[in-house]
């Protein structure tokens, strides 16, 4: 048994099991109507079937002499189920593979933290492929603190910006980013930034009363789109026009922030669309910034 998060990941899996076993193997999904789960499920207990390739509800196919669970992508959320029966697929791949005798592996890059935990406490058993594939070399990373930057920008705010309830700036690039862009495109070479955000801003709430603007249904914080000028929920689609006057405590400290794409591309624009500056250029240009009055404040 072969458990995926996503069904978009069983057919190219499928492929390399397929080359490997041939027709011993299939794959088990959602888009399956009954009649054909019925079918699979009639040549698993027959034993025609002896590789199940699946989401998470494959972890019920009634493999009669399961011998080997694979979790791929272990700490995926995917793998949990929320609405009717609830569960967690990893968790219940472990508990089934316990039952029956026979080895579980929980494939990942970046284990869950309780695997991880687990295999200190020696309850797993870790293994790790110290070389990655034909001794390629690893990506360098760089971690950048912005405790630094964003205390150097605070310290060019004047008192009334100080205040608890004034514009807050909300540091897009680090100075390191920023650099590395700027030399990048310099060199007539290309870069991807990668954001999991939508939208302009991701929440909105007031600097006095703390009240964040919420979907009436959902009670999850609306995203403000930049774009068309719209709060919007991403869980049911509720859209509303954006506030600047808290709705509880009628003050005018509407803060919108919380960093999404159309913001990334804003910046970008602003910062690359015209003449380049030296790689080490200063920056302090956009560190403040004056919103008008009774419009949202955004960071």
């Amino acid at each position: 048994m072969v458990l995926v998060p996503e069904i978009g990941l069983t057919p190219q899996l499928t492929a390399r099991f397929v080359g490997r076993f041939g027709r011993d193997v299939e794959t088990y999904h959602s888009d399956l109507s009954g009649p054909e789960r019925y079918d699979l499920w009639r040549r698993v207990r027959s034993g025609q079937t002896r590789v199940i390739v699946g989401v998470r509800s494959a972890v019920f196919v009634p493999l009669p002499d399961l011998g080997l669970v694979v979790v791929d992508e272990e700490h995926d959320a995917s793998y949990k189920q929320d609405e009717g029966l609830g569960y967690n697929a990893r968790d219940l791949a472990v508990a089934l593979a316990n039952r029956v005798k026979c080895p579980v592996v929980l494939g990942s890059a970046t284990p869950s933290l309780e695997s991880f935990q687990a295999a200190r406490d020696g309850r797993y058993e870790m293994l790790t492929l110290r070389r990655r594939v034909r001794d390629r070399a690893l990506p360098s990373v760089t971690v950048v603190d912005l405790r630094a930057e964003i205390a150097a920008i605070k310290k060019e705010k004047t008192p009334r910006e100080d205040r608890d309830d004034a514009p807050r700036v909300r540091l897009v690039f680090s100075n390191v980013l920023e650099n590395a862009l700027r030399e990048t495109l310099m060199a007539g070479e290309q870069a991807i930034l990668l954001l999991n955000r939508r939208g302009h801003s991701t929440h909105a709430y007031c600097l006095k009363c703390g009240q964040a603007l919420e979907c009436p249904d959902c009670d999850v914080c609306l995203t403000y789109q930049r774009g068309n000028g719209r709060m919007i929920c991403h869980y049911c689609g509720f859209t509303c026009a954006p506030a600047s006057v808290c709705a509880v405590c009628g003050n005018e400290t509407m803060f919108y922030a919380g960093l999404g794409t159309e913001q990334v591309d804003h910046e970008l624009r602003r910062l690359f669309s015209g003449r380049p500056r030296g790689p080490h250029g200063p920056r302090h240009d956009r560190a403040k910034r004056c919103p008008r009055k009774n419009a949202p404040q955004i960071s």
